[in-house]
């Protein structure tokens, strides 16, 4: 069965607890840690993006 990216965000938000986790990880840790969480839906996916940006990161970009 198909995944939607929100089922994939919720899955994310409750796995990890939070919105914004990734302050003082440098981006592979954040990629890695997103993969862990994702392991099993990622094998079902063709191609899969993410950003993982910092609270910092995030501001900037929608500011």
């Amino acid at each position: 069965m198909p995944i939607s990216a929100k089922e994939l965000e919720e899955k994310l938000k409750n796995e990890i607890q939070a919105t914004h986790l990734f302050e003082g990880k440098p981006l592979i840790q954040r990629h890695r840690l997103v993969h862990s969480t994702l392991e099993e839906e990622l094998k079902d996916i063709h191609a899969f993006s993410m950003k993982t940006l910092t609270p910092e990161q995030w501001q900037k970009q929608n500011s």
